[in-house]
């Protein structure tokens, strides 16, 4: 493609509008805005792992410290605090924060083998024999 070509589909990219009555969009719409992206202080993990690695003392002064806390911390408080009573409660705050532990899979059972297709034939019938062949060894002339 010749640098004119690009030039051109470029163009006419923009003269074909999506939207000609320009309506919509941020300037409409400014409660859609992300001002500030996305930061860690919003993350229910980060929450997580910051109060399972406090002291006992900062844990329990953390509330009061901080009347302010997000939603986001305010549930990981909550969940590592019942953690630390609740096996179940600590395992998912472990799994959130270290990962979910690798886990083996074992499959007993029979092995099949010999087994045959059933597909119907072209007259409807399914063999639940092997189809006998008349294939083998050909002798010529016979």
């Amino acid at each position: 493609m010749a640098d004119g070509d690009a030039q051109d589909l470029t163009t006419d990219q923009v003269k074909r509008n999506p939207n000609p009555t320009g309506k919509g969009g941020f300037g409409d719409h400014p409660e859609n805005i992300s001002p500030g992206g996305w930061s860690k202080e919003n993350s229910y993990s980060y929450w997580q792992n910051y109060f399972k690695n406090l002291t006992s003392k900062e844990f329990q002064a953390f509330p009061t410290n901080n009347p302010n806390m997000t939603m986001a911390a305010a549930g990981a408080y909550a969940r590592v605090a019942k953690s630390v009573t609740d096996r179940q409660e600590f395992e998912g705050v472990a799994n959130r924060t270290e990962g979910m532990p690798k886990q083996s899979h074992e499959i007993e059972g029979r092995i099949l083998t010999g087994l045959l297709p059933m597909a119907p034939q072209r007259d409807g019938r399914i063999l639940d024999t092997p189809p006998q062949t008349t294939s083998g060894p050909k002798t010529p002339g016979v």
